[in-house]
Formats: structure tokens, C-alpha cells, sequence
């Protein structure tokens, strides 16, 4: 039988005036779609665990005049139905309908998803090319960070002890987004490799680009070189193709259970490659 210790707080006042009296080590969860999952693998336990599902604060979504905010306690279902994440965010909101079934949609949360820091998991590249910030909080005191420079590894992030991941700010831009992932089967399955791209197209030139790729190394790649080459220059056919094997050549990914490195590699190329064409018919 598997022992967890949960323990909950009404808010986020209640729980920075209580979190010190937890016994320790402590761990902050939501959702808990991989609570389970992690305690039998060994990860995490034995340890107290902070259930943050009542705080209401880590569940709103707003915008202002620079940047829309989504909470880190909101379900994947949440997000999905939200006209802000479809108008600001496109290449998170094309995530959702790839991220397993509605039944895990409802339950698993954007912030649990991110705070995981597995190299495949499905909203990270979304948010590294929506240029979004975390915004984090540890005893009342706030501070923000990019998204890159908050995932350091495969589930090893920047968060300090106790300090709780509050949501994420993304930009509002004109742009368009996309997602695409390989898996053995739609939706339900672990991302063999994964791509997210966000482009600001003007006089049929690439403005600005960002371009992320998922399982393609201990972290989720910035294919910076692709973004240099596009920017400035139209998505021709021919420029299309270069980016293709550029993104291939900036991929990192490792042979394991679920593929091997070399069809990773071709695979984030293909997927940029579908992607970018999409973008050139806007």
C-alpha cells in the first residue's frame, strides 16, 4: 500500500503563514495527475505533500494592456476554452487538443505540466516560443523569470524551497502559433518529438520568429539558428527545406525505450517543416 501524507490551505495567505510547520520534505502539487505515478516510481518520497487545488489564486486568468496571465492551478480543460489563450497564445492553445484525454485535460494543470520539467512535456515548447515568464512567489516576496531560464534539466527547475510557481505572463502580440507532436497514438501518448513555433509575418517576411523543440534533449531547444535564417526572409519552399535540416541539426535528443535519436532528429524537422508551410499560406 502506498502512504502519502497530503496536507491543503484555504489561500495563498494561509499557506505562507503555515508552509514553515510542515514537516519536511515538502513538495507542492495541483492536480496530481502524476502524484501516484512519481511516489511508486520513488521520486519525491517520502516526502509531505501540499495540495494547492483550493487556492483560488493560482486560478484566474486576466489581461492587461503588455501581457495575459494564466494561473498555474488552472486544468488544461481551462485553458482550452479560453478566447485569451486562443487569441494570444495560439501555439499553447493548438497543445491542448494533443494532450492526452479530456478526463486528464480536466485534471492536470498548465503549472504541474511545466513545473514536471520532462524534456517531452507538451506545454513547455508552447510557452518557450509564446515568450511567456513565470512568475513565482516564496513567503509574499514575487519575482519573475523567461521560461528558459527556469527549466534546467530533465525535472530540475529554478524554484527555491517553498517557493510556489504562481502562473505564467505571456505577451500579447499579433502573431500566429502552432503546435505538432509525434506520438505512437494521438493524444494519449508521450511526445517523441514535438515542435512550437510563433511568427510575426509583415509584407510577406518573416518579422519574428521563435521556434522550440520537445524531445529533442534535456531541455526544450530554442532552435535559434532557424530563427536567423528565417527572420527577414519570406517562407519559400527553399527556405523552408533549410530550416528543416537546421532544426534537425540543433536537436539533441537521446535513444530510448519510446525512439531512437537519429529518427528524432528527422522527425523535428519534419514537424517545423509542416508548420512553417502552414505559416506560409496566412
Amino acid at each position: 500500500m502506498l502512504n502519502v501524507d497530503i496536507v491543503r490551505f484555504k489561500n495563498l495567505s494561509e499557506l505562507w503563514k503555515g508552509i514553515a510547520a510542515v514537516q519536511r520534505p515538502r513538495r507542492y502539487f495541483a492536480g496530481g495527475t502524476d502524484l501516484v505515478v512519481l511516489a511508486k516510481a520513488g521520486i519525491g518520497v517520502p516526502c509531505t505533500w501540499v495540495d494547492l487545488t483550493p487556492l483560488k489564486e493560482l486560478k484566474r486568468i486576466y489581461e492587461d494592456k503588455e501581457a495575459i496571465f494564466l494561473g498555474a492551478g488552472l486544468s488544461l480543460l481551462e485553458l482550452e476554452e479560453s478566447d485569451l489563450v486562443r487569441r494570444w497564445a495560439p501555439a499553447l492553445s493548438d497543445v491542448f487538443p494533443e494532450f492526452a484525454g479530456p478526463p486528464i485535460r480536466g485534471s492536470a494543470t498548465l503549472g504541474g505540466n511545466c513545473a514536471n520539467a520532462s524534456p517531452a512535456g507538451d506545454s513547455l515548447p508552447a510557452l518557450y516560443a509564446e515568450e511567456a515568464r513565470v512568475v513565482l512567489e516564496r513567503f509574499g516576496k514575487r519575482r519573475e523569470l523567461p521560461i528558459e531560464n527556469f527549466i534546467l534539466g530533465p525535472r530540475k527547475t529554478a524554484l527555491r524551497p517553498d517557493e510556489l510557481l504562481l502562473g505564467f505572463s505571456v505577451p500579447k502580440r499579433p502573431h500566429k502559433g502552432a503546435f505538432l507532436k509525434l506520438g505512437p497514438r494521438k493524444g494519449l501518448a508521450i511526445a517523441k518529438a514535438s515542435v512550437a513555433a510563433a511568427v510575426v509575418l509583415e509584407d510577406g517576411l518573416v518579422k519574428k520568429l521563435r521556434v522550440a523543440l520537445g524531445a529533442a534533449g534535456p531541455t526544450v531547444i530554442r532552435s535559434r539558428r532557424v530563427e536567423a535564417l528565417l527572420e527577414g526572409r519570406a517562407l519559400s519552399s527553399a527556405n523552408i527545406e533549410r530550416a528543416r535540416a537546421l532544426a534537425g541539426e540543433e536537436a539533441r535528443p537521446i535513444t530510448d525505450h519510446r525512439s531512437s535519436a537519429e529518427y528524432r532528429r528527422a522527425m523535428c524537422g519534419v514537424l517545423l517543416g509542416r508548420i512553417l508551410e502552414r505559416f506560409s499560406r496566412c
